[in-house]
């Protein structure tokens, strides 16, 4: 499951990318029906659906997962994503928490938690302070210091603070 999963994560955009992540999903189809119960390989092909643009399929085979083992951190981040990107902000934000739950150093949740509380702009004040405790390091993948720059300029900019939402 590790292998199919670094191999979607490693294709390029573009329609033979495409074509590979179909025939992925057609492959884990097929093993799913010899083994209908595997939660990694459920898993796995909500992550190729999701490549794949199909969200409503990647969010019953994520859902399915965590039906399952509700302490599955990465199919709970990866539907927390896909719930925040449908606008389902606070089912992301619960999905956040119990990731944070499971894992409390999650910076990924953390930012996640963060952005989904600018999504709903009510919520600011909470966003710093909970932006305030997160400190990226030069180990810290690239998308994730990405986020924090994201959260950084979005509250700047909340806060009226164009000067600085640009240095961001």
């Amino acid at each position: 499951a590790q292998a199919i999963q670094q191999l979607l994560q490693g294709v390029q955009p573009g329609p033979a990318a495409d074509r590979a992540r179909g025939r992925i999903v057609a492959q884990l189809d097929a093993v799913l029906k010899k083994h209908p119960k595997s939660v990694d390989l459920r898993y796995v092909r909500g992550l190729a659906r999701l490549a794949l643009g199909k969200p409503v399929a990647a969010q019953q085979d994520l859902e399915w997962v965590v039906s399952k083992d509700k302490d599955h951190v990465p199919a709970q981040l990866a539907l927390a994503g896909l719930l925040l990107e449908r606008g389902q902000v606070v089912d992301a934000q619960e999905r956040y928490n119990r990731v944070i739950g499971v894992n409390p150093k999650s910076l990924r949740a953390r930012l996640g938690l963060v952005l989904s509380r600018l999504v709903r702009g009510t919520e600011y004040a909470q966003a710093a302070r909970d932006l305030d405790r997160i400190r990226p390091t030069k180990t810290t993948p690239r998308l994730l210091r990405g986020w924090y720059r994201l959260a950084q300029a979005w509250l700047a900019y909340g806060r009226g603070r164009l000067k600085e939402a640009n240095a961001a």
